[in-house]
């Protein structure tokens, strides 16, 4: 249903003068990553104008439960849709047919790591040929995060491309998809003691996240729009 009426509005102030643009390298340096993570709150607010949220999938194009077997190539946000950990430190997965297999946690699609990406999604047997199956692939939040890899825009990008083919080579029979960027909202690991020191958080930025959405868009529904789907959710992860 449309917000009407009056509430509450909260704003989010997270850099201020371009704080949030500098690429990799550029803070190397800094003491951290330039966040004010500043939060202001107005009562009694009438509802302002907004974009008209448009659900993903809402025409049901994309049914990922019709296959026997979804595989999910890609970061840990890859992992995070296929299954969370239990009390125990199993894994426990949301459907029984999909599964994770990538590089996880703090990696990045580059060409330095395209032949060890090529490894793990081609040494997954249950795959067979691809019949009655479809492979996830996607990867954009630790590309911008990590430090220790400086982010290559045209590396990251010609790995991509190189994972779509290396995909539908090994896999003739798979459904190809791209699962597309998210969300980095800095001001949410404010919440969190000691977060300006945090490393891994000095380039995530909304700018930064956003260009590299449309970039993987373009790549996937112009330049390979036969191949591979894309799985748009980009403006959904707002929400969370």
């Amino acid at each position: 249903k449309p917000l009407i009426g009056q509430g509450t509005l909260s704003v989010y102030l997270q850099y201020t003068c371009y704080m949030g643009l500098p690429a990799h390298s550029g803070k190397d340096k800094w003491s951290f990553g330039g966040a004010i993570n500043i939060d202001f709150s107005f009562g009694n607010v009438t509802m302002p104008p907004t974009k008209k949220f448009v659900q993903p999938n809402i025409n049901k194009a994309v049914d990922l439960g019709k296959y026997a077997l979804v595989v999910y190539h890609g970061d840990s946000i890859s992992r995070m849709l296929v299954n969370k950990p239990t009390n125990g430190g199993q894994k426990k997965n949301f459907k029984k047919n999909a599964f994770f297999e990538g590089l996880g946690t703090r990696s990045a699609w580059n060409m330095e790591t395209l032949k060890e990406m090529k490894k793990k999604l081609g040494s997954y047997k249950q795959l067979g040929n691809g019949t009655n199956a479809a492979i996830v692939l996607g990867s954009a939040a630790w590309d911008l995060l990590i430090n220790e890899r400086p982010f290559n825009m045209t590396s990251h990008l010609q790995a991509c491309q190189l994972m779509m083919d290396y995909a539908h080579q090994r896999y003739p029979a798979a459904t190809i998809y791209w699962r597309s960027a998210t969300a980095l909202q800095v001001h949410e690991v404010a919440k969190v003691a000691d977060w300006q020191h945090f490393e891994a958080i000095f380039y995530a930025a909304t700018s930064r996240t956003e260009e590299l959405y449309w970039k993987q868009k373009e790549l996937i529904e112009e330049k390979r729009n036969a191949k591979v789907t894309f799985l748009d959710f980009y403006n959904a992860t707002y929400l969370a």
